[in-house]
């Protein structure tokens, strides 16, 4: 079954749901490399634009 576009998705029909849990847990998989290398950098760092933060 060819994958639909996101604005053909119901956000009601389970297996539509099951397919959104299913691709965000294979770009979690995929891209956890990368996020672990950014959570590093800012607990060494810091944020980037912190000095500008208002809060």
């Amino acid at each position: 079954m060819p994958d639909r576009k996101t604005k053909d998705r119901d956000p009601k029909d389970p297996a539509d749901e099951a397919r959104r849990r299913d691709e965000a847990a294979r770009w979690k998989e995929e891209n956890a490399e990368a996020i672990k290398s950014d959570n590093e950098r800012v607990e060494r760092e810091g944020l980037i634009l912190a000095k500008y933060r208002r809060l």
